[in-house]
């Protein structure tokens, strides 16, 4: 997923949003080696940002993701949020404007009840 979002959409800059757990910080840990090792992407071309469980106000950090998003670069983000607060973080999303053709999303860790929670 992540080479196609380099090789074939061109993103040069990641968010890396997750859940403040093992399995989140364990991804983006590999994420980030791979992108820098990898792809030569710059330290400054990651952003990585960790929310606690249920976490449901997105507005600054969905803001600081836009801005980042501004800043020059395609950016996408990977998504490691964990359970009900995808639903929030999605809807924040729409709220601020941001759609996939702005700044793409793939998530690795959004269920399918969360998803039924989505307004699509």
């Amino acid at each position: 997923a992540v080479e196609y979002l380099i090789n074939e959409v061109g993103i040069e800059r990641f968010a890396l949003v997750g859940t403040d757990y093992v399995y989140p910080r364990t991804t983006n840990r590999i994420l980030e080696a791979f992108l820098k090792d990898e792809h030569g992407i710059a330290d400054e071309d990651i952003m990585i940002n960790y929310t606690p469980f249920g976490h449901s106000d997105w507005q600054n950090i969905v803001a600081e993701i836009r801005r980042f998003g501004e800043e020059g670069k395609p950016t996408a983000v990977i998504s490691t949020i964990n359970g009900d607060a995808n639903v929030p973080f999605y809807t924040e999303l729409s709220n601020q404007g941001i759609d996939a053709a702005d700044i793409p999303v793939i998530a690795f860790s959004v269920g399918e009840q969360e998803l039924t929670g989505i307004d699509t």
